[in-house]
């Protein structure tokens, strides 16, 4: 399998940042907008078993079906033709039922930056997997986004640190720099 052109060797990085940093800013504005949907969740007390496992409701409602709207990458994100695209994931972890461990392994990847939506569920399962896995995990707190600001905070403050370097995206791309 060919590297992406980003990554040859001698092949500068900065158009590459250029291109995560707008990706990032793509993802934060997307988590922005789940995240003010979640909000009109009823109270806790009040909650049905889909309200509840959130997981419940995406599967029910085939939220992320491959020829679906849900399904489809944003316009912002499209993938370049040199990007590898992991697909068929059907649980909450980036890793289970997909070949991201081999695609990963085979291009000598080391670090793995994660983002995306459900903090405290896909988010945390592909982070400790990946750190099972050896990988180098850092975790982009500020474009990761759950159903409550408290879910959030709470997984960002006591499970990220054990198993991840949190940080924000703008630390992220300063380290690339």
């Amino acid at each position: 399998m060919p590297r992406p052109q980003w990554m040859q060797p001698g092949r500068r990085a900065c158009s590459f940042v250029t291109a995560l940093s707008r990706s990032l800013m793509t993802t934060r504005s997307c988590l922005k907008t789940l995240t003010a949907s979640s909000q009109s969740l009823p109270a806790r007390g009040t909650r049905t078993q889909s309200e509840v496992r959130p997981a419940c409701s995406v599967k029910a409602g085939g939220a992320f079906k491959r020829s679906e709207w849900g399904g489809a990458i944003c316009d912002a994100m499209q993938p370049g033709d040199d990007d590898i695209i992991i697909q068929g994931k059907s649980g909450l972890c980036g890793f289970a039922s997909t070949n991201l461990n081999f695609v990963l392994r085979h291009n000598s990847i080391e670090h793995v930056a994660l983002a995306g939506f459900l903090t405290n569920c896909c988010v945390e399962s592909t982070m400790r997997t990946a750190y099972e896995h050896g990988y180098k995990v850092i975790t982009l707190t500020d474009c990761c986004a759950a159903t409550s600001q408290e879910e959030h905070d709470a997984a960002v403050k006591y499970t990220f640190p054990m198993f991840s370097k949190p940080m924000t995206h703008d630390q992220f791309l300063d380290k690339l720099q």
